[in-house]
């Protein structure tokens, strides 16, 4: 409550400072607020970025706090464009599809967007979500060891980033 309130109040004397408005009483000379006396909340990202490996495409893994792990993948295929649905649909097959739609990256371009479960089986992955554009030979990947952290990583900021970007 006291940090909320130094904040009001540090606000309120900026806003004051740059308005030229004086309250009444106040002295010819505002004092100067120092940049320790301002502080904002700051939100650390959920995932942190743990390591990341290029070769005909990237891997990028991801840490949460807890210890766990997702990997996000933008990987293309050797071959036709027209191959590359029946690749996917082996990368899937071993899993339950749970979902699978058309998801709108903005007003020109869509992707088709697979939310696949799999078994638990050792250390082996359980849930993935695979992103593909038709005509492309490159698909996006995310995977983790449950299917709500793999959901919550798609709505993070480094995936957005990626669909828009996707060429």
């Amino acid at each position: 409550m006291m940090k909320q309130l130094v904040i009001l109040v540090a606000i309120g004397s900026i806003f004051v400072g740059l308005s030229g408005a004086k309250p009444a009483g106040a002295p010819a000379h505002p004092s100067k607020l120092s940049a320790a006396e301002i502080r904002l909340p700051h939100k650390e990202p959920k995932f942190k970025l743990i390591s990341t490996t290029c070769e005909s495409g990237c891997l990028e893994t991801y840490e949460t706090k807890e210890g766990r792990q997702v990997t996000f993948t933008y990987a293309c295929f050797v071959g036709s464009p027209e191959e590359v649905p029946a690749a996917i649909q082996t990368l899937i097959e071993d899993g339950r599809v749970l979902e699978r739609r058309w998801r709108p990256i903005n007003r020109s371009r869509r992707v088709e967007r697979s939310v696949v479960l799999y078994p638990r089986s050792g250390l082996a992955r359980s849930a993935a979500i695979f992103f593909y554009r038709p005509g492309k030979l490159c698909f996006l990947q995310i995977e983790s060891d449950s299917l709500e952290l793999t959901l919550e990583f798609e709505r993070s900021a480094r995936v957005r980033k990626a669909l828009v970007k996707w060429e």
